[in-house]
């Protein structure tokens, strides 16, 4: 069987894509190293069925283990932190380090966790239905999130033919009494960046209402 081994910057090449976003680690790329191009047929297929994001972040080298240590290099993947010689043999001594390392910062979040606990503001984990404060794609794909968008939709025309200010501030401030009598909470980083806390009515109202103007511009 020819040899095949994979190289990932971040993490396995996973067929449920989904867990990417649940790993503790950051998913940056794919590299596939084969030293049989009759498999090239194959690998095509399989990249082409992945979704676009994964496809856009793999690339695939042919060629002997050396020869894929080296086209890597080019690509920002040090020869030093790969996790097997070129003959493939397991380089222990960094695996070893690198778990080190893993179980030094889970044991920092632990203690921090715990020291946090009594705290009745602390949040370690959002709900599937919290709506999350920030910015960028891994807060706008949120399940919450995604609902909130969706309830504000039904509202839209409602919000647009407020005649003032005044009217527009009371439809906000509506929606944010429903959607927290749903026990729905408003979350955002704390200052650690490794927890949640739950942000006052004021800003939770506003961020309704900038979602509702978002939306508004459609």
């Amino acid at each position: 069987a020819a040899q095949m081994y994979l190289c990932l910057d971040a993490m396995r090449f996973m067929g449920k894509f989904k867990a990417v976003d649940s790993m503790p680690v950051r998913y940056s790329s794919n590299h596939l190293c084969v030293n049989d191009k009759r498999l090239g047929s194959v690998i095509s297929l399989l990249i082409s069925i992945c979704p676009k994001t994964v496809r856009l972040r793999t690339r695939v080298h042919f060629g002997s283990p050396l020869e894929c240590t080296y086209e890597l290099t080019t690509y920002g993947v040090p020869s030093g932190k790969m996790p097997l010689d070129t003959d493939g043999t397991p380089r222990r001594e960094l695996i070893a380090s690198y778990l080190q390392g893993k179980r030094e910062i889970e044991a920092h979040l632990w203690n921090m966790y715990m020291s946090k606990m009594s705290n009745p503001s602390f949040i370690c984990f959002p709900f599937v239905d919290d709506i999350l404060l920030g910015r960028g794609w891994p807060y706008q794909s949120y399940s919450g999130n995604i609902k909130l968008i969706e309830l504000l939709e039904t509202r839209k025309r409602k919000y647009n033919d407020a005649s003032s200010r005044s009217e527009k501030t009371t439809i906000s401030t509506n929606i944010m009494a429903e959607l927290k009598g749903r026990g729905v909470r408003f979350v955002k980083r704390d200052a650690s960046g490794n927890f949640w806390e739950e942000v006052s009515d004021t800003v939770a109202r506003q961020k309704i209402a900038m979602c509702l103007r978002n939306i508004s511009r459609r």
